[in-house]
């Protein structure tokens, strides 16, 4: 029998939050700070925030209660939590994570996994920049989260943790004229993390498109 769906068998629609925080605690360590939720949207959605720790030299920010409800439209991805990383904790940052958890009903466009957002003249509000173009939401695929995402994945239905990856502006520019694909294929080579800093280097700046000939 599997563990998790033993001590998660509810819905992840209905599932309470504590189970969760079970998950992200075992996984993520000691819980830094709680984001609430203060407005009326629809659905209560917190945000975590983990600190750095030892094999995750990154601030993680993650959606607690998005999962209470199923995206619209959406069979594949239908209960899914945010995941955001940094260099630093920034108050916008856990605000911005939450802005995203509540644009699939408000919008009524499911994240799908492979999604690129335009940000346009909001990237300054919602990040603290301007330098950033859009955002990727993809599949929790880093080596640090594989634990994670088993668990998540585990629960029944499948939660599935989406990664929110903030792309500068050329970087964003190149996920849209070549694909998510090519994109990702020039992160793996790069020696520069796509954790959000406001001033971190563009991950196209030392790598070069793959030939296909």
């Amino acid at each position: 029998m599997n563990p998790f769906k033993k001590l998660f068998n509810s819905r992840g629609g209905d599932a309470p939050l504590e189970h969760l925080e079970q998950i992200y605690t075992r996984q993520l360590g000691a819980i830094s700070s709680v984001f609430h939720e203060t407005q009326d949207r629809g659905s209560h959605v917190d945000v975590y925030r983990f600190n750095p720790r030892k094999g995750r030299d990154f601030v993680t920010y993650i959606t607690g209660g998005m999962s209470r409800r199923a995206q619209p439209n959406c069979e594949n991805l239908s209960y899914v939590e945010l995941l955001l990383y940094a260099t630093h904790h920034d108050a916008r940052f856990p605000e911005a994570v939450r802005q995203f958890a509540h644009y699939p009903w408000e919008t009524d466009a499911a994240f799908l996994g492979w999604d690129l957002l335009p940000l346009g003249d909001h990237a300054n509000a919602l990040l603290g920049s301007g330098r950033f173009g859009g955002i990727l939401v993809c599949p929790s695929t880093r080596r640090e989260d594989h634990d994670l995402a088993m668990a998540m994945r585990a629960l029944d239905p499948v939660v599935s943790p989406l990664n929110l990856i903030p792309l500068l502006g050329d970087e964003f520019e190149y996920a849209v004229s070549t694909g998510v694909k090519a994109f990702l294929d020039r992160v793996s080579a790069s020696q520069h993390s796509v954790a959000l800093s406001h001033s971190r280097e563009s991950v196209l700046s030392d790598t070069q498109e793959r030939s296909t000939a």
